[in-house]
Parts: C-alpha cells; structure tokens; sequence
C-alpha cells in the first residue's frame, strides 16, 4: 500500500531505456485525447515496466496541473513523456506524499514483518477508496499495481470490479510480467502496452545509471537476463554469474550427474539468508533448459557461449530429433515449479534437488538414439 511503502526505485527513476515504442503508443492516445482509463502494460520482468508506469503518473498529473494554469496548453503540442524534474507535483509523487498518485505492491505482514507472498484484498479496498476521493486541484487520480500477478483470488476479483465500472477522471496503470496469469477479463478491460526486453546498448546504460560495475563483455550478461535490468542488476550484485557457473558445472554431467557436486549446490541454498539467491537460483536453472529448448529447436545453435563445459552440454543434449520438444516440456514444468517453491515454504535444497533430478532424466530422453 502507498502509504506503508516508502519510495522504491521505478518511482524515483526519471529515465525509462529501451522503451520508446509503448512511450510513442502512449503519447499519441493521450495526443488524441483518447486515453483509455486501465492500461495493462506488459513483457519481461525488470526491463522497465514500472519505471515506465510512475513516469506516466507524473506525466499525467503534471501535465493536469500545468494546463490548469496555463488552460491555453494544447494535448497536441506535447511531444514527449517528458517533465521537469524538479516540477513540485513530480517531487511529491518520488516521496510518495502526492495524495492523487497511488501505489500497490506487496508489503510486509504487519503481524511477522515479512514480506506477504500476494497483494491481498485490503490493498485493493485501499485503492478503491483512493478513487472515491476527488482532487482537491481538479487532478485526475492516478494508481499504479506492481503487480496484479501477484493478486490473490479475492483481491482479483475486486479488482475486476473496479475496472468493470472505472470512477471518472482516473487512470489506472497495471505492471504485469505474465499477463495470462491475469483474470481473462482484466486483460480484456485493459489496453496493452507492450515493453521489450532491452539491447546490450541499452542495458549498459540502464545498469550505469544504477552504478554497477558492468563485465567487459555484456552480451553474455545481456542473453543470461534476457534483456531484463533487474535480473543483471541480481546477477551482478548477488554474485549470480558465478552461481551460473556452479549449476552448469552440476547439469553438464547429465545424463550421469554427479551426486556429490548436486546435494553441494542444494545445500547452498539452505538458510533465510540464502532466500534471493534461491530465487535466482531457480531462475537460471529454468533459463537454462529454455536455452537449451531454443538450442534444440535450432539444430543445436547455442546463441552465446559462455563456457567450454557449457557448449559441451549443449552439443550432447540439443541435437537428437526429439531433443527440443522434451526440453520444452521441462521448462513449462521448472516455470511452474519455480513459482510454487516461492509461494511456499518448501525446503530451498529439496527443490533444487527435485529440479536437477527431473533435468537428468530429460537428459537421459533427449541424447537417447
């Protein structure tokens, strides 16, 4: 909720990479004064979506407050998302204290202090007597959900309810990293902006911004995330390229993994303090048989190298006919089983376990003649 978080990155962040596309696709709806009141915008996860979502708030209510005094502004002069930033209403909405900008994430129980699994249905209540008020200014009332995947049962269907009967003079900007997870009539009440994943150019520049220290050579980096910000960023500041390195070393065993090296990587897992280096764990075990999947269905193309015993695997478990549709099905399998070892309390070291056994057994199926 708004008023229990304090300002987190994409709200304080002024410049928005790789995404000129949705911007323009925004623009020239809010140019022709056809602005639809729920936008669902869409694609990877860390590659600027919410970014995106607050510098539309600010461009909303500052470009609102600006005509207001200056009622002679024309819609189609304004050629960029673009404010100042030092304009009062943008500094405001940064120190989350603007009262017609909203926000919705998951927050802390305020029962154990732990960051709750799901967005629950008071955040919601919380939002729709947001768009109850009126702007004391005249401002439209502008709300952000980052991110309505992480809604449950309850507060999705509340939050449908609000979308089937929109208050006037209010936008509301949904981040979503897999919109089909999202209620078939959610998505349908909202139009799409669709982001990319980011450029090697791109993501260099969105990473210094951040202050990393980027690898000499990024496109491994670039192709390891995705083109996501926020999975680099991870891989960098929580040491992920050497934990890449450490499952590859375990997988490239198959078929015929070594027991040993594989209860050595799940046992690092064990521990609260190992909880985001689980997460990125699973990420890059589930990245790595959807390379391989893509790999296979490309006869054995391996679209960047980062090591000689990982080319290896790839030449070994990519090239049988049979080869890309069982690494496909196992990538559908680790997705899910990702996301059900987050939402539970599920033991970190069982898990990987459980990921490396089913990924032996696909190698057995897939490098069989």
């Amino acid at each position: 909720m708004d008023g229990d978080l304090p300002p987190y990155g994409p709200r304080s962040t002024s410049t928005v990479f790789g995404q000129d596309d949705a911007q323009i696709e925004f623009l020239e709806a809010y140019r022709a004064d056809r602005l639809h009141h729920a936008w669902l915008i869409t694609g990877p996860k860390g590659i600027g979506k919410a970014t995106l979502a607050w510098r539309i708030v600010k461009f909303l209510l500052c470009t609102a407050m600006d005509s207001k005094e200056s009622p002679a502004c024309d819609r189609k002069s304004v050629v960029s998302l673009d404010v100042p930033e030092d304009h009062p209403v943008a500094k405001r909405i940064e120190a989350a204290t603007e009262p017609t900008a909203f926000g919705i994430a998951r927050s802390p129980s305020p029962i154990s202090g732990r960051m709750r699994k799901v967005i629950p249905i008071d955040d919601i209540r919380e939002l729709q007597s947001f768009f109850s008020l009126t702007s004391a200014e005249g401002l439209p009332l502008v709300a952000v959900i980052d991110s309505p995947d992480e809604m449950n049962r309850h507060s999705a269907n509340a939050m449908l309810k609000l979308l089937e009967e929109p208050p006037d003079n209010a936008y509301l900007l949904l981040v979503s990293h897999s919109p089909e997870r999202l209620l078939p009539t959610i998505r349908s009440r909202c139009r799409r902006l669709f982001c990319k994943p980011l450029s090697d150019r791109n993501m260099s520049n969105a990473l210094r911004q951040l202050n990393l220290e980027l690898p000499k050579d990024i496109h491994p980096l670039v192709s390891l995330s995705e083109g996501s910000v926020g999975t680099a960023a991870e891989l960098i500041s929580e040491g992920g390229l050497e934990l890449h390195s450490r499952i590859i070393e375990v997988l490239s065993g198959a078929p015929g993994m070594d027991r040993g090296k594989m209860l050595s990587l799940a046992e690092g897992f064990e521990g609260m303090q190992s909880a985001n280096d689980f997460e990125i764990g699973l990420k890059l075990m589930s990245l790595c048989v959807a390379r391989l999947a893509r790999a296979a269905a490309t006869n054995g193309i391996q679209p960047v190298k980062f090591s000689e015993q990982e080319t290896l695997m790839f030449n070994k478990l990519t090239l049988k006919p049979q080869a890309a549709k069982i690494w496909a099905e196992l990538h559908e399998r680790f997705i899910a089983s990702a996301a059900d070892s987050l939402l539970t309390n599920i033991n970190p070291a069982s898990s990987i376990i459980d990921m490396c056994l089913e990924f032996e057994d696909s190698a057995i199926r897939a490098s069989a003649a």
